[in-house]
Order: C-alpha cells, then sequence, then structure tokens
C-alpha cells in the first residue's frame, strides 16, 4: 500500500515509478492512493487498506498529516515513512536531506562568484520546506555574514514558482542567483525570467532541487 499527499507532478509520478519497479521485482502488486494533502483523507485511505496490504509506505511530510498516523497506522501492519517526521519516533524512515542539500546549494552559489542569492520557499507547514529554508538560512549566514536573506514565498508548484520570480524582479535590486526550494517552482522562474528578456545563468543563475527528469 502507497498513501501520498499528491499524484500530480514528475516529483510524484518518479516516486511512483520506483516503487512500482521494486515491488515488481519482489513480486509484489501497488495499492495507490492520494490524500490531496488532506489528512482526514489520508486516515480514510490508510483505513481503507487493513486487510487488504501486507504493508504500507506513507509521505505525510505536513505537521498535520504527520500528527493523523498515530491514530490511524495499525501498530502489527509494517510501515515506512517517506519524508515525513514520525510522531512517535518508532517507525523506520526514508528522506532527503533537504537542510544539507540546501547548505550545499547556498555554497556553490557563493564560489561561483553569486553574493545576492534569494530563496523561493515551499509551503510554511510542510517538513521538506522548513529544511530546505533552514539550510539556506544558515549557510548565507555562514557563507556570506552581514547579507540579509531575501525568502519569497511559494507552494512548490510552477505557478507559484512564476509569481515568486515576477515579485523578485518588481524589486529594487534583483537578486543575481535565486535558489528554489523545488524543480517545479524553479521551472515557473526560468518561465518568468525568460519572458523579462533575463539570460539564464547569463543574467541571473536559477537552482533547483530534487532533480526531476525535466531539470
Amino acid at each position: 500500500g502507497v498513501v501520498l499527499p499528491d499524484l500530480h507532478g514528475e516529483f510524484f509520478s518518479e516516486l511512483m515509478r520506483g516503487i512500482g519497479q521494486v515491488a515488481r521485482g519482489s513480486g509484489l502488486h501497488m495499492l495507490l492512493s492520494s490524500a490531496h494533502g488532506d489528512a482526514d483523507e489520508q486516515r480514510v485511505a490508510l483505513q481503507a487498506m487493513r486487510g487488504r496490504v501486507d504493508g504500507v509506505l506513507v509521505m505525510a511530510p505536513t505537521d498535520e498529516g504527520a500528527r493523523s498516523l498515530a491514530g490511524c497506522l495499525a501498530p502489527a501492519l509494517p510501515a515506512v515513512l517517506i519524508n515525513t517526521v514520525d510522531p512517535e519516533g518508532r517507525r523506520p524512515w526514508v528522506g532527503v536531506d533537504g537542510y544539507g542539500g540546501a547548505r550545499a546549494m547556498v555554497r556553490h552559489l557563493v564560489a561561483s562568484g553569486h553574493r545576492a542569492i534569494a530563496f523561493v520557499s515551499g509551503p510554511g507547514d510542510n517538513h521538506d520546506a522548513r529544511e530546505r529554508l533552514r539550510g539556506y538560512r544558515d549557510e548565507l549566514a555562514a557563507s556570506l555574514p552581514g547579507v540579509v536573506p531575501r525568502v519569497e514565498p511559494g507552494d512548490f508548484d510552477e505557478d507559484s514558482g512564476i509569481r515568486a520570480a515576477t515579485r523578485l524582479l518588481d524589486g529594487d535590486e534583483p537578486p543575481d542567483a535565486v535558489f528554489v526550494a523545488n524543480d517545479a517552482m524553479a521551472i515557473g522562474c526560468l518561465r518568468a525570467f525568460a519572458e523579462a528578456g533575463l539570460a539564464v545563468p547569463g543574467d541571473i543563475a536559477v537552482a533547483g532541487f530534487d532533480d526531476i527528469p525535466l531539470a
């Protein structure tokens, strides 16, 4: 059983493809459900899988979704969490090092000569988004002491990347680099900068996070 917050976009399609490949190689079938970012739908999906699956993989990256797991994961059902903070601290999990990855990216941009580095964040209630923002802030403070962070809100989709890039260009001093918390928003930034007549990376550098195929 696989319960994801969404099924739309390259990140989730790649995740499902990888899970499906390993499942087939082990003689298993995958039963998939989306919670649509809603904790109640996540609870219903997990309850519907009881007695029908040998184990579950669950991605619940928001605070509310993670908290709800304690009451809807049967103790006897094997479960592995993906990019999810276990509220009980006892289940195995796999995740992305968003904090370390963000720090590495800021170091790379600084080493490439950039000094005005903006960040486009993800949803405020998303664990991955918070870790990437924390990594950006900490590394900016370490690598460029005294430089004020410039953060634009985003929502992990392409449209929010377009809006964030437009706001950055509307400012008095546009940045010379933009670090974007995921690739979907980075693609939105690329589109906005192209429409504004800016060359990437000649005029402004863009860095994403996730490495989806389109990246």
